[in-house]
């Protein structure tokens, strides 16, 4: 039984709060391009609100149909209660559903929950840019500057849970897609990262243990065999959620030379892999591609995401696609030998 919240109809919403209004609307515009949720059937105690089709935040379920149609006609004081309750996983309707921008956080998670005999666990992705207008997404840390003014008491609780993003609605259509971890096991992601499975520990204890910001070495560099395979798994996103999934395990490993000279023949043999320059996204307007301070520097599989989208972007498209000019060249150089790709499998060296 959920907890029914009583908010008082002549409170101000959030935008009509200045102050609340600015901090959200600016803390919406910085988010990475692609996020990672990890669900079961029983995810929320109803198997109706993760399915492969859609997140349905309880507020938005239809035995609740609480939920508002933008976050700033939600009230101020039901704003920041709904986040405390969702945070702390309480019986309220909140109107969030959580993600996160690492996918070694989030493999992790999944072998997690299959290890506890939790039904049906399932990877999904979100190109963030792809969301209806309405889908306002904060990164929790983002939300301190609220806490801190509105409920002091919670910022301790915020900064713990720095690695998670909200999203707000209903979270559906050709920006969300959604693999069965039996599915991606069967292609090989269970034995391709069997050093994330295995851990005992209860899931509260387990989140905070098993954060990875430093991937641990050596850097191994990306051979074409290894390349097929993680290409091969991510190709059940379908089009166009492989590239960018594609790109997320690449980067669940530490891959060398992200400070040296780029081997553009080598990044060519990974745009080959791919099917072409003509397969590679156009993100040379995405924010959360190009604009730095987007991905916590301290998590070294998001990085490298950003890293190498850039790099593939600036290779394929050019650093003046769509009139966008990157001022991180330094960043980009290292960015496209991130990859490390190795010579010494079968792709003969030089040709595209």
């Amino acid at each position: 039984m959920f907890i029914k919240v009583f908010v008082n109809s002549k409170e101000g919403t959030l935008g009509n709060d200045p102050e609340l209004r600015s901090i959200i609307q600016h803390a919406s515009k910085n988010n990475p391009r692609y996020l990672f949720r990890v669900w079961s059937s029983n995810s929320g105690g109803d198997s109706t609100l993760n399915t492969t089709s859609a997140v349905t935040p309880h507020a938005f379920a239809p035995d609740y149909n609480t939920g508002h149609n933008s976050i700033f006609e939600m009230k101020s004081k039901w704003f920041i209660k709904n986040l405390i309750g969702h945070f702390r996983a309480q019986r309220i309707p909140s109107e969030f559903s959580s993600w996160t921008a690492s996918p070694v956080f989030a493999i992790r998670v999944a072998f997690h929950f299959a290890e506890r005999k939790r039904p049906n666990v399932h990877i999904a992705i979100v190109d963030t840019e792809k969301l209806k207008d309405t889908n306002m997404i904060l990164s929790v840390l983002s939300t301190e500057p609220v806490f801190r003014s509105h409920s002091p008491d919670h910022v301790e609780m915020i900064l713990d849970i720095e690695y998670e993003y909200l999203i707000h609605g209903v979270v559906d259509g050709e920006a969300y897609k959604a693999v069965a971890l039996t599915a991606l096991s069967e292609c090989g992601l269970s034995d391709y990262f069997s050093g994330m499975r295995g851990d005992p520990a209860p899931y509260s204890n387990w989140i905070g243990r098993h954060r990875i910001f430093k991937l641990p070495g050596p850097a191994m560099p990306l051979s074409p065999t290894e390349a097929k395979s993680l290409l091969n798994i991510a190709g059940l996103y379908g089009k166009p959620s492989h590239i960018p999934f594609f790109v997320a395990l690449v980067c669940c490993k530490l891959r060398p030379g992200l400070l040296t000279k780029p081997d553009l023949s080598e990044i060519n043999k990974i745009i080959k892999l791919l099917g072409g320059h003509n397969q590679i996204p156009d993100w040379s307007a995405s924010r959360g591609v190009f604009c730095n301070n987007i991905y916590y520097l301290k998590y070294d599989d998001g990085r490298q995401m950003q890293i190498i989208m850039r790099a593939l972007n600036y290779y394929c498209l050019g650093r003046g696609a769509r009139y966008r000019v990157l001022d991180d060249m330094e960043l980009l150089v290292g960015g496209l030998s991130a990859l490390g790709v190795d010579n010494s499998d079968s792709f003969e060296r030089g040709r595209a």
